[in-house]
């Protein structure tokens, strides 16, 4: 009897889980070279834009923000209601490109879609 409950339980969650989804934070489009997956709550944007045009992007479209904190070595992150980061990284004279991390959690918001 204790199987059939814990198979019903199981098929529970499984419906009630989110399967997979974008982040809970807007995603950074603009000139886009790559997209990392790290995880199914983790990815990084590389992108040709400077640090400055996306952190401005995100000071107007990140709506959930509840702060954000300007760490060595030029990098911004930015915090949210829902526990996401956004965290945006200066490129460097070998790869100057701009890193745009986002972490966020994937049992509640469900694991990125993309690849």
């Amino acid at each position: 009897m204790r199987y059939l409950e814990a198979f019903a339980a199981a098929c529970l969650a499984a419906i009630a889980a989110p399967a997979s989804a974008q982040p809970p934070v807007p995603f950074y489009a603009a000139n886009i070279t790559q997209v990392h997956k790290h995880g199914p709550g983790a990815i990084v944007i590389v992108t040709q834009d400077s640090p400055e045009t996306v952190c401005a992007w995100y000071r107007k479209n990140l709506a959930e923000a509840t702060g954000e904190n300007k760490v060595s070595g030029g990098a911004v992150i930015f915090y949210t209601k829902s526990g996401a980061t956004v965290d945006v990284e200066p490129g460097n004279r070998v790869d100057p490109k701009t890193k745009v991390g986002l972490v966020w959690d994937a049992k509640k918001y469900g694991a990125y879609a993309g690849t």
